[in-house]
């Protein structure tokens, strides 16, 4: 099965989702924890990436697999 981490910016918003999964019946486990440093910085880099356009869209890097996988 597929697992989904989902971090609220808020009290509030922890709560909604809380209250939106419950109510949907779909299993989940809250925890409180915070995102290490390392952490925080790949994710402003992938940020700064998309900033500055450096990016490839999902099609892109399936017609390369495929041209790759076909040789």
């Amino acid at each position: 099965m597929e697992a989904i981490s989902v971090y609220p910016s808020s009290k509030e918003e922890a709560t909604f989702i809380i209250e939106f999964l419950s109510r949907l019946k779909v299993p989940f486990q809250a925890t409180q924890g915070e995102l290490k440093d390392w952490q925080i910085e790949n994710i402003n880099k992938g940020l700064d990436d998309i900033v500055n356009g450096r990016v490839v869209s999902f099609a892109e890097v399936s017609k390369k697999a495929k041209a790759i996988c076909s040789q």
